[in-house]
C-alpha cells in the first residue's frame, strides 16, 4: 500500500518544479512563478505557474492546471500514480539535476533564527502601531466592516503595513541565490497577521492580506506570507499562543474566520487557523499535542475541492475530528458579516449536536 500522506511530506514542490524547469522566473510574496509548461507551449511571457512551497501544491492561473507533487510527476513524465510514487519515494536525483527535491525536517516549524526574527518583529509592531493610528484609519475600517471588534484586533495583534517595499535578503539572514535571481525581500502594502509560536515570543509566519487595490492579474495572491530562510518551512498554527487546553479545539482555515469565531465564542472552545486549505496535517506535526488534549477537535474548510479533500485528510487521522460548515455563506466571516449570522449560536449549536452523539 503506498503512503501518499508520507511521499508528500518530504517533497518540496517548488524545488522538485525548479529540478524540472530551471530557476523560478519571479516571485510574489509567498509565491513563486513559473512558465507554464502546459500552455503557450511554455512560452509564455509572464509566468503563469504558481507555487507555495508550505502548501505542497502547485497552480497556473492562465490554464488551471494544478496539483501536488505526485500530480506533477504523473503529467510530465506520463506515469501512473504508483509509478510516480515510486519515483518520488525511491529514485535517486540524476546527476544533471542537483536540486534536492525532498525537504529537511529538522527545521521545520521550528521559528526562523535572527536576524529574520528581528526584521519580521520591527514589520509587524511597525504594521500595529501603524493601524492605530490616522494612517491606518481605512484598514481599521475595512477589519470592523468583516464584523471585527477593537478588542480582537488589538488582542490578536494586527497591524497595517502602509506601503510596498523591497528590502535585500542579507538584512533578513537570507542568502540570495548565486544566479541573482529572487535578490529582494518583498513586502507588500496591506493587512498584517502575526503567528507567533505557542509562547507567544517568537514569529512563526507573518501573512499580510494584500490591499485589494494591489491585486492584480500578474500578482494575484489575496494572501502572502513573507519569505524565510532556507530550511525553514513558514508554517504554523495560527492562535497556538492564544489555546487554553479547553475541551473542544476549533480548527479553521482562514486566520480571519478564526478570529470571528475566537471573538464570537472564544469562552466556549479553543480556536486555531491552520492558514490555508492546502497545508497537510503532518506539517503541523510539532502543535499535535494541542489537538490530543482537546476531547473534540472541529475542522472547517472552505466549501470548494480543495476544502472538501482537507477535511477528508484531517478527519481521517481520528474519530475525534469532526467537520462542520456554516450554516450560511462561504465562512464564518461571511456568515457574521454579510448575512448577519450568529455565530455563537451556531457554535452552540455544533456543541449541542456534540453530546448528542456521545
Amino acid at each position: 500500500m503506498v503512503d501518499r500522506e508520507a511521499i508528500l511530506s518530504q517533497v518540496d514542490v517548488a524545488a522538485l518544479i525548479e529540478r524540472d524547469l530551471g530557476p523560478a522566473q519571479r516571485h510574489s510574496g509567498r509565491w513563486w512563478f513559473w512558465r507554464c509548461p502546459y500552455h503557450a507551449q511554455g512560452q509564455e511571457r509572464t509566468g503563469s505557474l504558481g507555487v507555495t512551497p508550505d502548501d505542497g501544491r502547485w497552480k497556473c492561473f492562465g490554464c488551471g492546471a494544478a496539483g501536488n507533487a505526485i500530480d506533477w510527476v504523473m503529467q510530465r513524465r506520463g506515469l501512473s500514480f504508483l509509478e510516480a510514487c515510486g519515483e518520488l519515494g525511491g529514485l535517486e536525483v540524476s546527476p544533471d539535476r542537483p536540486v534536492s527535491i525532498f525537504r529537511d525536517p529538522a527545521t521545520r516549524n521550528e521559528p526562523p533564527p535572527d536576524p529574520w526574527q528581528s526584521k519580521a518583529l520591527e514589520v509587524a509592531y511597525a504594521a500595529i502601531e501603524r493601524l492605530w493610528s490616522d494612517a491606518g484609519a481605512r484598514a481599521r475600517a475595512y477589519l470592523q466592516a468583516r464584523g471585527l471588534v477593537d478588542e480582537t484586533i488589538w488582542t490578536w495583534q494586527l497591524g497595517f503595513q502602509g506601503e510596498r517595499r523591497f528590502e535585500a535578503l542579507s538584512e533578513w539572514g537570507i542568502e540570495a541565490p548565486e544566479d541573482g535571481k529572487r535578490h529582494a525581500m518583498w513586502i507588500p502594502r496591506g493587512i498584517t497577521l502575526p503567528c507567533f509560536d505557542a509562547r507567544g515570543e517568537e514569529l512563526l509566519y507573518l501573512k499580510v492580506r494584500r490591499s485589494p487595490a494591489d491585486i492584480s492579474r500578474e500578482y494575484p495572491a489575496k494572501y502572502l506570507k513573507l519569505r524565510v530562510p532556507t530550511g525553514y518551512s513558514g508554517s504554523g498554527l495560527y492562535g497556538a499562543d492564544h489555546l487554553r487546553q479547553k475541551p473542544v479545539l476549533f480548527l479553521e482555515e482562514g486566520e480571519i474566520n478564526a478570529l470571528t469565531i475566537w471573538q464570537e465564542a472564544g469562552d466556549l472552545i479553543d480556536v486555531a487557523s491552520t492558514g490555508t486549505s492546502s497545508v497537510r496535517p503532518d506539517t503541523l506535526a510539532p502543535f499535535w499535542s494541542h489537538l490530543l488534549m482537546a476531547q473534540v477537535v472541529m475542522t472547517r474548510f472552505d466549501p470548494d475541492a480543495s476544502g472538501r479533500e482537507s477535511g477528508e485528510r484531517w478527519r481521517a487521522l481520528s474519530r475525534r475530528i469532526r467537520c462542520v460548515q456554516v450554516p450560511q455563506g462561504d465562512d464564518p466571516n461571511a456568515f457574521l458579516a454579510k448575512h448577519d449570522g450568529n455565530v455563537r449560536a451556531w457554535i452552540e449549536l455544533e456543541l449541542k449536536r456534540l453530546e448528542e452523539i456521545r
